[in-house]
């Protein structure tokens, strides 16, 4: 089978003062985020969670 990743929401801007939104999606294999380097670290965002297995 092949790899799939459907996103279900709508992405939204978000407000520089402060603000949160959710991604919806779902996928048929183990998944994982990568949001940053090391040297790219930033403390104004936050993920998660950074992975998890197949299905929503």
């Amino acid at each position: 089978m092949e790899p799939c990743l459907t996103v279900k929401s709508d992405l939204y801007p978000l407000n520089a003062r402060g603000d949160s939104t959710e991604l919806v999606f779902t996928t048929n294999e183990s998944w994982n985020i990568v949001t940053e380097t090391e040297e790219e670290k930033r403390d104004w965002y936050r993920v998660y969670p950074l992975s998890g297995d197949a299905g929503e």
